[in-house]
Formats: structure tokens, C-alpha cells, sequence
């Protein structure tokens, strides 16, 4: 990812104020309507920190089954969106969902969540439609 002043409205790993950092999410769940351009994305098994609905930081370290993210989920309303690009955020969620590809999440107030599989493969959801929970 560049540099670009506009990444100010981006949650990306190591920023300061993220509300959630997870890794190693794998898709259970795409949702898609095309007619009203809207997304839904229910994400298992990662490890990381996140902020409750509590204010509460929850730490899940990595390589303890036990102790790993249950779900995060994703939820957006794309109307504006080009068709090009509705399609490609399609494709790469079903990807991930058909390969079990593991995706890391950052999120944060004010910023766009973004689910990330490597610096070239990523995609942006408006902050106002993303939920994360999590239980142990």
C-alpha cells in the first residue's frame, strides 16, 4: 500500500487508534445482493486483539485453538460502486471463502475496515457497517 494522503481513512496494520487487528480469519460466510449492491462477510478462528462492544480489550494469541477470535463480521452497502469493482470484491470474497485463504482485518473509528490478504490483495468496507464480536 502507498503513501497516498487518502490512507489516512484507511485502517492498516501497526496504525494507532485500531479497534481490532485479527489475522488468520478465514470466510465462513459470503452474503451477496446485486441489486442492492450490499455484502455481508462472517469471518472465524483468528488471533489478535480487538475492543469489545464493552470498551474491553480482548487479546487472542496465536497457536492457542483455545483462544482464538469466533467470529467478525463485515457488512456494507455499496451502491455507488462501478460494476467492475463490485465484481472483483465478489470474486475475491468467494476466493477466500472457497480456498480458506486466512485474511487479517484492521479496523478503527473514522477509518475504512479493511481485509487484507497480502499488500496487493485487499479490500475496503465503510466503517459505519462493520461489527466485530467474539467469544471464547
Amino acid at each position: 500500500m502507498s503513501r497516498h494522503p487518502a490512507l489516512a481513512l484507511v485502517a492498516r496494520p501497526g496504525d494507532r487508534g485500531l479497534d481490532a487487528d485479527v489475522d488468520g480469519l478465514t470466510v465462513a460466510r459470503v452474503g451477496v445482493d446485486a441489486n442492492t449492491r450490499s455484502l455481508s462477510v462472517d469471518l472465524v478462528d483468528g488471533f489478535g486483539r480487538f475492543v469489545d462492544t464493552t470498551g474491553g480489550e480482548q487479546t487472542f494469541p496465536p497457536g492457542d485453538p483455545n483462544a482464538r477470535v469466533s467470529t467478525a463480521a463485515v457488512t456494507a452497502w455499496l451502491p455507488g460502486m462501478p460494476q467492475a469493482n463490485w465484481d472483483e470484491y465478489v470474486t475475491v470474497l468467494r476466493r477466500w471463502w472457497e480456498t480458506g485463504t486466512p485474511v487479517r482485518m484492521c479496523a478503527a473509528p473514522g477509518r475504512y475496515t479493511t481485509l487484507i490478504e497480502d499488500r496487493n490483495t485487499f479490500l475496503l468496507f465503510p466503517r459505519t457497517h462493520d461489527r466485530t464480536e467474539a467469544a471464547r
